[in-house]
Order: C-alpha cells, then structure tokens, then sequence
C-alpha cells in the first residue's frame, strides 16, 4: 500500500501537475496567478516589447511561451518566483509567441520556451527548453554583474 502512494506522489502527480484540477487542489493556481500578475510583465505587443525590455533600464529575462507548452506552464511558479526575487534588479517578462509573432521571428525563437537575458537592449544571454532553477538563476546572476 505505502509503495503504491509513492509511486502515486512521485510519478503520477508530477505528470499532472500542470492540470487545474490538481492546482486547485492544491491552491496553487491562485499564488501562481498572483505571483505572475505582480513581478512578472506580460508583453502583449511590439510597443510594449520596445519599451519594457529594449529600453529598460535594469537587465530584463525574457520567457517566450506559448500556451499550450507544457513545460512554459510547468516553469511558471518558478519563474515568477525568481522575478519576486529579483524584483528590484531585474525585469521578468513574458511573450507569447502565438501573439507575437514578429517578435519571435526576429530573435529567432524556433521552440519553446527559450529565455532570452537583455541588458542595455541587447541580447546578453540565451538558455533553451525547460531548465533546473539553479541553472536559470545562475544566468539572472552572470548577468546581473
């Protein structure tokens, strides 16, 4: 009985864990959604993108996504919790590529997600696919020097 639970929590529940039912469950879809809405921007246009990363002031972390990625959504929380981290150092943005696309195309964005790191407007960093925290602070970090 104990080893099917376990199995349960450490194979079956992670699968899911990007259902809402689970979140519910759980109560993770509302600190996810708060979490995102306050320390992360969401890019909904080419304006929007010029202003809020190519011209900004501090170094920004861009996450392009699309909705329907598994993995964009799996890194969310993660995510957002790195940009409440790093509030007052860094910028975190989103872009959704299905939205955006011109955006991706020009910064060649052929997958998802990929992050793309910008300081003073230019590119300075780029890490693709779904990585390890550590490996994705560890580059906030680099660039924050």
């Amino acid at each position: 009985m104990k080893k099917t639970a376990l199995i349960l929590v450490m194979i079956v529940l992670p699968l899911f864990s990007g259902c809402k039912w689970v979140k519910d469950w759980f109560g993770t879809e509302k600190k996810e959604k708060f979490i995102e809405e306050k320390y992360v921007i969401n890019i909904e246009n080419e304006d929007e993108f010029k202003k809020n990363i190519l011209d900004s002031k501090l170094p920004v972390v861009v996450k392009f996504e699309t909705k329907w990625c598994g993995i964009c959504r799996s890194i969310a929380l993660i995510y957002s919790e790195l940009a409440k981290k790093y509030n007052n150092e860094m910028k975190f943005a989103t872009v959704n590529i299905s939205k955006i696309g011109e955006i991706a195309k020009k910064y060649e964005i052929t997958g998802v997600p990929i992050f793309l790191f910008f300081k003073d407007g230019k590119i300075v960093g780029r890490i693709e696919g779904g990585v390890e925290v550590n490996v994705l602070e560890n580059k906030i970090v680099e660039v924050l020097k």
